[in-house]
């Protein structure tokens, strides 16, 4: 792997333009000492697709860069779940990510609380939906209930369930997303209290 990183700066308007993001990147570059990088800036088409991006992705897969540069996450994504998305794969290639505007790098220690938190709630939530699935399947075995959902009038015929699933994944991520940023708040204001108390509080949970 080659030790250089991509500066990406990305604008949606052609009324915008990428000066600011520019400025903020080649600052933080000089200021930490980033000598070897390439700056990537995209012009968001009128299509909502970004090539370069894309682009980046495939060589960060490939191993081409050794992590990525923005000013803030919403320059890098446009939704809480592309986020995601794009943090578990990037995690996965063992690449840098970091944003300059929330203050966050990965792989520094606030980035670490930042994945372990994310864990976290990924798993307690996968535990519950879980136990409710298995607490319901319990009670309509003893009512003598038919399991799974009721045959409506529009069995008869095939239904394309991908884009009601899409919507209700997306709701959950943004919904994760959003809870694990404000433990991330709290952990940062709050140094006498422990991640996991902090976590537990945040979820109501007890005997941690």
């Amino acid at each position: 792997m080659e030790n250089k990183y991509v500066l990406y700066a990305r604008i949606s308007s052609s009324d915008q333009n990428f000066v600011t993001q520019e400025n903020i990147l080649l600052d933080y570059a000089l200021k930490n000492k980033i000598n070897d990088y390439v700056l990537i800036k995209e012009e968001e088409t009128t299509r909502k697709t970004r090539p370069l991006k894309q682009k980046i992705l495939t060589s960060l897969k490939n191993g081409a860069y050794v992590g990525v540069i923005v000013t803030s996450f919403d320059r890098w994504s446009r939704s809480h779940s592309e986020l995601i998305s794009d943090m578990n794969h990037i995690i996965n290639w063992n690449v840098e990510f970091i944003s300059i505007n929330e203050n966050i790098d990965i792989k520094s220690k606030e980035g670490e609380i930042f994945l372990n938190a994310f864990g976290i709630f990924a798993e307690y939530e996968r535990k519950r939906i879980s136990e409710r699935t298995k607490e319901g399947l319990k009670v309509r075995k003893k009512l003598d209930k038919p399991l799974g959902r009721p045959k409506g009038r529009k069995d008869n015929y095939k239904r394309n369930n991908d884009n009601y699933l899409l919507k209700e994944k997306k709701k959950r991520i943004i919904k994760k997303f959003n809870d694990l940023m404000e433990v991330e708040s709290e952990i940062l204001n709050n140094k006498e209290l422990s991640v996991l108390e902090l976590i537990a509080d945040r979820l109501s949970i007890t005997n941690i």
